[in-house]
Formats: structure tokens, sequence, C-alpha cells
């Protein structure tokens, strides 16, 4: 999983790794988010810190990406399961 990288799209957000190991929400939110992370990657076949340099560069937009990685999780997931992994978004 690339979350460990200190890729920043912006020098005012956070990298993906900080967002995923954020202590201030709990454990199991924590493994949600690497999930997330995983999925998107995998839904898009490249590295999220790849992901994310390509959508700095206007290779690819975050609508489509985001748009893959639903398309990818449903009929593998229950409707709900869909939903909140969309609210990740």
């Amino acid at each position: 999983m690339g979350v460990d990288g200190a890729f920043s799209p912006v020098g005012y957000t956070i990298t993906p790794g900080e967002w995923a190991s954020d202590s201030s929400i709990v454990v199991n939110s924590r493994e949600n988010r690497r999930n997330i992370i995983r999925l998107i990657e995998q839904s898009n076949g490249a590295s999220i810190n790849q992901i994310l340099e390509d959508v700095r560069r206007g290779k690819i937009d975050v609508y489509n990406v985001s748009r893959t990685f639903v398309a990818s999780i449903r009929g593998k997931f229950a409707p709900n399961t869909v939903r909140v992994y969309r609210a990740y978004l």
C-alpha cells in the first residue's frame, strides 16, 4: 500500500499516510481508511501516490478516480457499505 510516502499534492494538504493514521480517530476507522486507500489503488491500477501525482499533473481527474473506485466495489459489497465507502471520498 502506498500510504507511507511523503507525497502531498498541494503544500497545505496532508499525505495519504497521515490521513490513514490520524490518531484523532479510533483504530477501526484508521483501518477502514487504509482499506479505502488499498481499494482505490486496486481499482485504478496504481499506488495512491501515483494517482495523486497524475491528478496534480492533469492526467486524470478526481471524479474519474472516484467513479472507477465506486464501480469496482459495487456488487462486491452491500449497498450500505458502498455508501459508507463513498462517504470517505
